[in-house]
């Protein structure tokens, strides 16, 4: 706050009453003020963006230790830019009273540290350019003090690499340039996962999983998922770019099919998704196509509707006129229930009772529909709606 000769002490305590207090002295003193700051030498970086960033303002309250953070952030930034030997200094000048400051900030740049070539050890199934394309460095390129370390991370987020050391090698101290070498260790990328189990309702199950992170050497990676019962059937398929041929634009690529069935009605959803994606500064940009189809089959097996089946039936119904009372209006629900109201004399009885799972099957006050769907749709997951919508389809 500027209070550099604040003096505080010594405590007191005072016992009264069986109570005792403690009195702590405070001497503020005058309050110094930074009146002007000027920065002499910079030429490389932006002057006005580091001023934004330093901890002294102008007209604001001064201490040596904000002077002291003020200097640090000036190297820090200067050695993040790839100019390590850069100096900085400052100078004061007080008014006679000592309550008010100009200071002067002296930097000398040197030279910039640069990469001269990158050079990587160590990788056998990976192919070279591919890694240098993950690190995001050239010759050519500054290299500042953190930025071998980013480049570490870089690499490790592929998962293909165990170890990764980062090191700058190479010319005299009176050169600027630097070799940079990238040692590499590849550890487990490939996976396979498979399991087998029995219960009484989905009979035997099965699964088979495998994974690959460093598909034909180019680090991308590929993960297939199958899992199968008498009741359900899934199957999927990831395959993740980190680059588009020569471009830094991760492309993300999904391929789907669930096969679901339940009491009276199947379900059976197939799908592909493609996404783009680019993070620029702090903002993420992407760029998806994404294809869905969902057949819904009707199996009421023999018997017809039982009062199970009737129970699931209506139940499902319920769910799912909670979930369009969240969508009332909107082009593609009020399509649906039209084309399911045309094709099944059963939906469109229950669905003029407004009947929801509430334990009652009379016509409720329209005035509660909203919040009891509301209530319904809450409950309900979303793979659930699916079959919710599914089963209004079943007497079609």
């Amino acid at each position: 706050m500027g209070y550099a000769g604040a003096r505080v002490g010594p405590p007191r305590i005072d016992e009264q009453d069986h109570q005792l207090r403690l009195h702590i002295p405070v001497v503020e003193g005058p309050q110094q003020r930074l009146v002007k700051l000027d920065l002499v030498g910079i030429v490389k970086l932006d002057a006005a963006k580091l001023r934004q960033a330093l901890p002294l303002k102008a007209g604001g309250p001064f201490h040596p230790v904000l002077l002291e953070q003020t200097l640090t952030a000036i190297r820090n930034f200067y050695g993040e830019a790839g100019y390590l030997q850069a100096q900085v200094s400052a100078a004061e000048d007080w008014n006679t009273p000592h309550t008010l400051v100009d200071v002067t900030i002296q930097v000398l740049e040197g030279p910039r540290r640069l990469v001269d070539q990158v050079i990587v050890r160590g990788n056998q199934a990976t192919r070279t350019d591919a890694i240098l394309r993950s690190l995001g460095i050239k010759s050519g390129d500054p290299i500042g003090q953190s930025r071998p370390y980013q480049l570490e991370s870089n690499l490790y987020r592929l998962g293909i690499f165990s170890r990764v050391d980062v090191n700058l090698t190479g010319s005299g101290l009176d050169s600027a340039e630097r070799d940079l070498v990238v040692q590499v260790e590849e550890g487990k990328y490939k996976s396979l996962g498979y399991g087998a189990g029995y219960d009484s309702e989905e009979k035997l199950r099965g699964l088979l999983s495998f994974s690959d992170n460093d598909i034909g050497g180019e680090a991308d990676s590929l993960r297939l998922d199958l899992r199968g019962s008498s009741l359900d059937k899934r199957f999927s398929l990831f395959f993740n770019q980190p680059f588009i041929s020569q471009y830094s634009l991760p492309l993300n690529s999904t391929l789907f099919y669930f096969d679901t069935r339940e009491v009276s009605f199947r379900v059976r959803r197939t799908g592909a998704r493609t996404e783009a994606v680019k993070t620029v500064s702090h903002t993420r940009y992407s760029l998806a196509l994404d294809y869905r189809v969902v057949r819904l089959m009707v199996d009421p097996g023999e018997g017809g509707m039982t009062a199970q089946r009737e129970g699931t039936a209506r139940n499902t119904l319920a769910r799912f006129r909670a979930e369009y009372a969240r969508h009332a209006g909107e082009r593609e629900y009020e399509e649906f229930v039209a084309q399911i109201r045309e094709r099944s004399p059963q939906f469109r009885e229950w669905w003029d009772e407004h009947w929801i799972k509430d334990r009652i099957l009379s016509k409720l006050d329209p005035s509660r529909i909203g919040a009891r769907s509301e209530s319904a749709a809450a409950a309900a997951p979303p793979e659930l709606r699916a079959k919710l919508s599914s089963k209004t389809a079943e007497e079609s």
